[in-house]
């Protein structure tokens, strides 16, 4: 894959209503987030041109949070007139409502390729994580501590989040029942946003009034500044390990992408003002910004050019080896014996298509099924014969 650092091609799309921020986008470039319209808060995924709005039967505000690479959205709607918060998954037009047992509220922040949401939900005794897996919730509880969130959840069910313990903030993984704190020694604050497929954590933390990113992997957590910057915030991380986020310097706020030691600044023409922003396995950066009259705008920022090698497709190898199996490719990809795989392990057909997009964007061809197929090629043969 190529070393420098990219350049983009910006796209921008409006909405119905003024976006208020981009909570995700997926491997196939769909792009979820929330609007104002009159009516409330309405959730959208912007998919290619087209806009699909979301909104939860009788909410009178829904929020989306997250969205996977099936196309499923988890987040928060409130319910009128009793202003009840409740979470949900939207699957192809059908809304599940998420209602921890006993809670008098529950919000989804994060969504798995599994269809796992995770988020927090209070109730008489406190504020507490969870896990909603398939119709069970479980509930995320750092031993000493209160008011916890559970923001993310990658593909192996591994979760991060932060919580408050004495007055102190933390972060933590949570993976299967244990529990890893995550502190900066003289933060005042510490926030995790995101988890990749490889559980490597990013998050920010405040220090003497100054903000600053972060990255958490195996024990080790390094920080993020954008030269010049007097505030470096981090949003979400893909499962290559680049990072997205926003800083501001004399100039205002930019969005920028870091990978590898490299900081890259988006530049969104006539930009004033960013939110958030989120990152797929492509590279495909999506954000919201404003521009100087006050309008609102989506923008997606795409990768240019690019170069397949023989490292990319090893890398592929390696992701399906670890997930699954390399043979388990999309359903109508053809197996060595000419007919379909019909036996993919859970969430494998995401993961195939995730790679095949992210290959797809390097290697410059024109749809995922098609790169799914180069790799399947160069799987069979030697290294670098693709």
């Amino acid at each position: 894959m190529p070393e420098s650092a990219p350049s983009y091609t910006i796209t921008s799309f409006t909405l119905p209503g003024a976006p208020e921020v981009i909570t995700g986008i997926n491997n196939r470039g769909e792009v979820a987030g929330v609007y104002e319209s009159s009516g409330g808060d309405r959730g959208f995924i912007y998919d290619n041109g087209t806009v699909t709005t979301l909104n939860v039967p009788g909410a009178a505000d829904t929020d989306p949070e997250a969205i996977n690479d099936r196309g499923e959205v988890a987040g928060t709607y409130v319910v009128e007139p009793s202003a009840t918060i409740l979470g949900f998954i939207y699957d192809n037009g059908t809304y599940t409502t998420l209602d921890a047992p006993g809670a008098y509220t529950t919000s989804a922040l994060a969504l798995n390729n599994r269809g796992a949401a995770a988020g927090y939900y209070e109730d008489s005794s406190g504020q507490y994580g969870f896990v909603y897996d398939n119709g069970t919730f479980t509930t995320v509880d750092p031993p000493g501590a209160n008011t916890i969130f559970v923001d993310a959840i990658n593909s192996r069910g591994e979760a991060a989040g932060g919580y408050i313990e004495n007055g102190e903030d933390y972060g933590f993984v949570y993976d299967n029942g244990t529990y890893t704190t995550l502190s900066v020694p003289g933060a005042s604050t510490i926030f995790v946003e995101a988890i990749n497929d490889r559980g490597e954590v990013v998050g920010s933390y405040t220090e003497n009034g100054e903000d600053y990113g972060f990255v958490y992997d195996n024990g080790t957590l390094t920080t993020l500044s954008v030269p010049g910057a007097t505030d470096t915030s981090v949003t979400a991380i893909n499962d290559r390990g680049e990072i997205a986020g926003i800083y501001d310097d004399s100039s205002g706020y930019h969005d920028f992408v870091y990978d590898n030691g490299t900081y890259t600044t988006l530049n969104v023409p006539g930009a004033v003002g960013f939110t958030n922003v989120a990152i797929n396995n492509r590279g495909e950066v999506a954000g919201a910004y404003e521009d100087i009259s006050g309008t609102r705008q989506g923008f997606l920022a795409t990768p240019e050019g690019g170069e397949a090698t023989a490292s990319g497709f090893r890398e592929l190898l390696a992701v399906h080896a670890r997930l699954g199996g390399m043979r388990d490719f999309l359903p109508d990809v053809p197996g060595s014996n000419g007919s379909p795989h019909s036996a993919n392990a859970p969430g494998m057909t995401d993961q195939t298509l995730a790679a095949g997009a992210r290959f797809a964007s390097f290697a410059g061809l024109t749809s995922d099924q098609t790169a799914t197929h180069a790799w399947l090629h160069a799987s069979s043969t030697s290294s670098g014969a693709g």
